[in-house]
C-alpha cells in the first residue's frame, strides 16, 4: 500500500485495535497508549499509521495493512448431461399435513374469553384443542422435479369452526351465569325497634334490591325478612321521625336501626327520634 493513499475510518479503527493489543502485553504505557490512539483516530494516510508502528512488531493476524486479496473464486462446475433418451425423471411423493388450525384457533379464542367470563370458556377452549391435535389429515401429492408445485391442501372449514365456538362460548356462559344467579340466594332481615312500647316510626324508609318503599307511623318494633337473589346491592334502612305517645304526650324516642345479611349484623344505629343503617355490598 502506498504510504500516501489516505485510509478510511475502518483502519483507524483497526490501527486502535492493535495499539491497545500492545499495550495489553505490556509494550506501551497507558500516556502511550493515550496520544498514539488519538494520532490512529486523526490520521489521513498510511505514512502516519506507520510511523506510530515504527518500533512495534507486528502482531500475527492483526497486520494493519489492508486484508490480503480474497482467494479466487472456484470455477463452476459444468451443467450435467442432457438426458439423451430424453425419459422424465420419476414424480417425487411430498406429504403434507393440516393439524386442524381451525379448532386450534377456536381453542385460543375461548381461552382468551375465559378471562372475562370467569374461566367458564376454558372447557370448551381444552375441547376444542383436544379436537384440533386429534384432526390431523395428511394429503399426499406428486411433482417432477425442476416443475412448479403447488400442493393440494384439504379444505378445512375453519371461519365455520370458530363462529361455532364463539356462539357455544357465548351461550354457554349466559347459561352458567344465569344458574349460579338463581341458585344465589341472600337473607336479608331488616329490624327497627323502640325504646319504649308505644314507639312509631313517624318515616321508615326502606330499601334494598328487592324492596324501595317508605311508611308511614310504623308501631315498632318492625321486623322483615326478604330474600334477595344474586348479588347484593345497597341497603338502607331510615326512620326520620321516631317518638312515643300521641297528642300532647308526644316526645322523641330512642329509636335503633338494625341490618343483617345471612344471620349476620352488617351494620346498625341507635339515636333519639332517628336512626340509619346502610350496607353496600356483594356476596
Amino acid at each position: 500500500m502506498h504510504p500516501q493513499t489516505r485510509v478510511a475510518n475502518a483502519e483507524r479503527d483497526r490501527a486502535c485495535a492493535v495499539l491497545r493489543e500492545h499495550f495489553a502485553v505490556g509494550r506501551l504505557s497507558i500516556d502511550e497508549l493515550t496520544l498514539r490512539v488519538a494520532a490512529a483516530q486523526s490520521a489521513i494516510t498510511w505514512s502516519d499509521l506507520y510511523k506510530l508502528f515504527a518500533d512495534l512488531p507486528t502482531i500475527p493476524g492483526m497486520e494493519i495493512g489492508p486484508p490480503p486479496p480474497h482467494a479466487m473464486a472456484r470455477p463452476a462446475l459444468p451443467p450435467p448431461p442432457t438426458n439423451i433418451y430424453m425419459v422424465p425423471p420419476p414424480p417425487v411423493v411430498v406429504a403434507t399435513q393440516d393439524s386442524g388450525s381451525g379448532a386450534r384457533s377456536a381453542a385460543l379464542i375461548c381461552f382468551i374469553l375465559g378471562f372475562f367470563t370467569c374461566g367458564i370458556t376454558w372447557i370448551p377452549a381444552i375441547i376444542l384443542a383436544i379436537v384440533g391435535a386429534s384432526s390431523s389429515k395428511t394429503v399426499v401429492a406428486s411433482h417432477t422435479p425442476g416443475g412448479s408445485y403447488r400442493p393440494s391442501r384439504p379444505r378445512s372449514n375453519r371461519t365455520g369452526v370458530i363462529i361455532v365456538s364463539i356462539i357455544g362460548a357465548i351461550v354457554l356462559t349466559g347459561v352458567v351465569t344465569t344458574a349460579v344467579t338463581d341458585a344465589t340466594k341472600h337473607t336479608v332481615e331488616v329490624i327497627i325497634s323502640g325504646s319504649e312500647t308505644q314507639t312509631f316510626a313517624g318515616e321508615a324508609y326502606i330499601s334494598t334490591k328487592a324492596e324501595n318503599r317508605s311508611g308511614t307511623d310504623v308501631l315498632l318494633p318492625h321486623r322483615e325478612i326478604l330474600t334477595v337473589k344474586g348479588s347484593l346491592s345497597t341497603i338502607t334502612v331510615a326512620v326520620t321521625d321516631g317518638y312515643s305517645g300521641r297528642g300532647r304526650k308526644r316526645k322523641k324516642a330512642s329509636i335503633t336501626c338494625v341490618i343483617m345479611v345471612d344471620g349476620n349484623v352488617v351494620d346498625e344505629s341507635t339515636d333519639d327520634g332517628e336512626c340509619y343503617a346502610s350496607y353496600s355490598g356483594s356476596r
